[in-house]
């Protein structure tokens, strides 16, 4: 009996340390998810480009991971829903879409692909390092997607503010080198969306807001993240925006 005893706790011990280490696996691998935006780099069935995946190649289709859902970037529509992690497989659960019409066949014919090949159950295998790589693998085609690091996992968590973009830009210094800098003021919202009120004197940006695009003679207001740079290099300041959403656009 007193064997036969033993021989349990060894057996449960072990299941313990196994569902230990797999949790921990599991931990550790949607942190990888999380602290990437994973790009597009190749995809192909059997050996053979889907080349309907690259049909913009300034915006690569981009994956963002959070605590459970997954937002897929850079196609007509709004894509997203949710995921989980199973011992090795990755399965991207339905997914959600806007549905506003596109312009462009070839880009609209994009919101299809990423139905018919990301959603589903993947074979997964994620590489850190000096270059991250995702590889989604299952009997549909094989995506390979590179690591760029979030904002997040570089400066911590961010600060949203909304800024008022003015149509034109202003010369301006930034170390020894002329640019063309924003002019912004802050715009305030309520916890209801509405606005209460936007700063009256426009203020010339010297810091870039990373992934916005600015047009001459458009007025925007956008949604930005303000992150703090510690110990920044001498040619860079101590304060990161990042561009997330345009509220609002008014044409000339």
């Amino acid at each position: 009996m007193k064997a036969h005893r033993i021989m349990l706790t060894a057996l449960a011990l072990t299941s313990l340390t196994a569902c230990m280490s797999n949790g921990s696996l599991q931990s550790d691998t949607t942190e990888s998810l999380k602290n990437y935006q994973w790009i597009l780099n190749s995809a192909s069935i059997n050996g053979q480009r889907i080349n309907g995946f690259f049909v913009q190649l300034d915006k690569p289709l981009t994956l963002s991971f959070h605590d459970n859902s997954v937002n897929i970037e850079n196609t007509c529509n709004d894509i997203g829903g949710q995921y989980n992690l199973d011992k090795g497989e990755l399965l991207i659960g339905q997914l959600h879409t806007t549905m506003v019409a596109c312009a462009d066949p070839v880009v609209a014919q994009l919101d299809k692909l990423v139905t018919d090949y990301i959603q589903g159950a993947h074979e997964m295998t994620v590489v850190t390092g000096v270059q991250p790589l995702l590889t989604l693998k299952n009997d549909k085609a094989v995506l390979v997607l590179r690591g760029q690091a979030t904002p997040e996992s570089l400066y911590g968590k961010g600060e949203t503010l909304f800024f008022a973009v003015a149509p034109q830009t202003v010369p301006c210094t930034i170390g020894t080198m002329q640019h063309d800098c924003l002019q912004v003021r802050e715009v305030h919202y309520n916890e209801q969306g509405v606005k209460i009120r936007e700063d009256a004197d426009w203020t010339v940006l010297h810091t870039p807001i990373e992934g916005y695009e600015h047009h001459d003679g458009v007025a925007d207001v956008i949604r930005v993240q303000r992150y703090q740079r510690n110990n920044p290099p001498a040619d860079a300041g101590s304060v990161v925006y990042v561009y997330d959403t345009t509220v609002e656009s008014t044409l000339p």
